[in-house]
């Protein structure tokens, strides 16, 4: 084993090694093998009965093992060298458009294959075909491993104030008292920014919002369906997208469809930019993940804001900011208030601020983290207002980001994850 490794009591070590490209005259999609283990690992993560092997672990394993080529046996001598009691591994092959992936589970102590999943699509749909895999194995392993006992967790930091306002918004040349029942929407809203959205999906929350939302003749909605319908990566479905997108700039559905077809073409600059503008207005914050990841992998990921931003982009990104802190609900709502201000001034500190405080309320950990580290590196407020979120900054960073355990040298010898479907109307 490679000494030392720190195990929680109670806690099974899993292993996860990148998969195979079986299709080696075409590398194409060569970054799917490092994909496809990493989307297994995110799933993986989200039981506390598991450890994770870290992926430089599991490459100097390889190398000591000698095991250019994968099967049970030498991922046996893989998972011997980690110290792991399960591994996974797998492989994915090309057949024209088509995609066939797979992926295995192999128990250490006997070197065999205790499970498989195996996902088969088109290419232009490996997302859903790596999210498939990775929940297959995910829910494999949840079968196989035994439940860690539960621990009190230490308690988070208070949360500083909300800031107000920056300036008051412009006048409104009318006024609509607020009605005191809920909406429709409303109640919509709220469920889509719920984490546990067991009695209702985001597609069906989206269906309802989009309700009532005129682009013209045709909705958001029914220009997407379109575009969804004809699924042929055509002209015609791109035009269906854009004018999805000019009913409602701010439905995210369509961006994430127009970047799996500009991908699929080879455009990858045009893929990049629709899948930002996913991020921008998603608020689905496991497929915002997915596509940030993919975004790496392509070598895109989010470049650094433009050096200057205009006045004309200052005043309607305080605009929308002022939008959102007049909600105060940690709505979805308030949530895109924020995302369009910062796409017309990336440096606005305090959009980062409250988007930070609304994900430590929900306890979306990381996302809090990037939103507050955000707001330490453009805000211009004086150090004593930035010291206030200070304690919530480590304590998140510890949270999120673990310390890794020392490392040791190897030992010369060892003992015995598919587009998104139509909308209904």
């Amino acid at each position: 084993m490679l000494f030392p490794f720190s195990v929680q009591a109670g806690q099974t070590v899993i292993g996860v090694i990148p998969f195979d490209n079986l299709t080696k005259e075409d590398q194409s999609i060569a970054w799917f093998e490092d994909g496809a283990a990493k989307a297994i690992v995110v799933e993986c993560a989200k039981n506390p009965s598991i450890k994770l092997v870290d992926k430089d672990r599991i490459g100097q394993a390889r190398v000591q093992a000698s095991a250019e080529s994968l099967s049970p046996e030498s991922v046996r001598s893989i998972g011997r060298l980690v110290g792991a009691s399960f591994m996974v591994f797998g492989e994915f092959q090309k057949f024209g458009d088509q995609l066939k992936v797979s992926a295995h589970i192999v128990k250490v102590s006997t070197g065999t294959i205790v499970n498989s999943a195996t996902a088969t699509g088109k290419v232009v749909e490996i997302f859903a075909l790596q999210d498939r895999i990775a929940q297959a194995t995910a829910g494999h392993l949840r079968n196989i491993v035994p439940p860690a006992p539960r621990r009190a967790s230490p308690p988070a930091p208070a949360l500083p104030d909300r800031p107000l306002a920056l300036a008051t918004p412009p006048p409104r040349v009318k006024t609509t008292p607020k009605p005191s029942y809920r909406s429709q929407e409303d109640i919509a809203t709220d469920r889509l920014t719920q984490r546990n959205m067991s009695a209702e999906s985001e597609n069906e929350a989206t269906r309802r919002l989009m309700q009532g939302k005129s682009g013209g003749s045709q909705t958001a909605l029914e220009w997407y369906n379109k575009g969804v319908a004809l699924n042929d990566n055509s002209d015609q479905e791109i035009d269906c997208y854009n004018k999805a997108i000019q009913a409602d700039p701010t439905f995210p559905k369509p961006y994430y469809n127009l970047g799996t077809i500009y991908y699929s073409r080879g455009a990858k600059a045009e893929a990049a930019d629709a899948f930002k503008k996913y991020l921008q207005y998603s608020t689905d914050e496991e497929e915002r993940a997915k596509v940030q990841q993919f975004l790496g992998q392509i070598g895109d990921v989010s470049p650094a804001p433009a050096a200057t931003v205009g006045e004309k982009e200052k005043k309607a990104a305080l605009e929308l900011y002022n939008k959102g802190v007049e909600l105060n609900d940690d709505s979805a709502e308030e949530i895109g208030f924020y995302r369009q201000a910062l796409s017309y001034d990336p440096y606005f500190g305090k959009a980062y601020y409250n988007l930070g405080l609304i994900y430590y309320r929900k306890n979306m950990k990381e996302e809090a983290l990037a939103n507050l580290k955000k707001y330490q590196e453009y805000s211009t407020d004086p150090p004593e207002e930035k010291e206030k979120i200070r304690s919530i900054v480590e304590y998140l960073e510890q949270s999120v980001s673990p310390p890794p355990p020392p490392q040791a040298p190897l030992p010369s010898e060892t003992p015995a994850g598919v587009r998104e479907e139509p909308l209904p109307d």
